[in-house]
Order: C-alpha cells, then structure tokens, then sequence
C-alpha cells in the first residue's frame, strides 16, 4: 500500500509542508526586525474547501439559492505582505517580534499535530497488517 496515495496523508504531508514554509518566512521577518522600511510576510492559510476539492475530485455546486457561495479560494503557499499600522517604527520596519513569536508558536503546534497524526495513523495501519 503506498501511503502517497490515502488523501488523508496527502493532506497531513501538504499541511506539515504549508507549517515548513510559513516557519521560514517568519524566521525571515525575526531576522529583519532591525531592518529600516522592512514590511513583514506571512503565508497565506490553507483553504479547506480547496483542498477538500482537490482531494476529492468533486466540486461543491450551490443547489438552493439560499447556499452560500462562500469566497475564491488561494493560492497555496502565496507570500502576502502584512500591512499593519499599529507596528509601524520610526524607520518604517513593521515588525512585531512578540506578534512573530505567537505565528512561529502557532506553526510549530501545528507542524507537531500533523507528525502525531501522521505516527498515530500509521501505528494503526500497522497493528492491522499485524494482526493474523
């Protein structure tokens, strides 16, 4: 059985590369807090409907006009500039070191959930192959 193949690793493996990239860019804001007129990043979040969409193959159709048509899903792992006025310094660096704090916290939470999910879920596929 090739575990490449079960969309729920897919999805797990997609979500721990998602937390890999949002950790670098935010590194990349930590290491420019000093830097003068330098605008934080951060990686857009992944959509569930979009990816349940790519999973699945189907597509969900509004079939009553009183379903919500919901929003435009984004593009994966898209860097956006966080434009924040509340952080603004002197020199023009909107870097918030605790707020980059918290996001890093965030991400590494859930990169450790998704490597639990991923052991839990593979422990069970071998307690099954085991089991006579």
């Amino acid at each position: 059985m090739d575990l490449n193949q079960s969309t729920m690793f897919q999805m797990m493996k997609q979500r721990m590369e998602h937390s890999v990239e949002r950790q670098k860019v935010l590194s990349q804001n930590l290491a420019n807090a000093n830097t003068p007129k330098y605008l934080p990043k951060d990686v857009r979040n992944l959509d569930f409907k979009n990816e349940l969409r790519r999973a699945s193959g189907l597509t969900p159709v509004a079939t009553n006009p009183s379903h919500l048509q919901g929003m435009r899903a984004a593009q994966e792992f898209k860097t956006e500039t966080q434009r924040n006025p509340e952080t603004l310094q002197i020199s023009g660096n909107a870097v918030s070191i605790e707020d980059e704090l918290v996001k890093v916290n965030d991400t590494q939470g859930m990169y450790s959930l998704m490597t639990n999910l991923y052991k839990k879920n593979t422990d069970m596929l071998k307690m099954v192959i085991r089991r006579p």
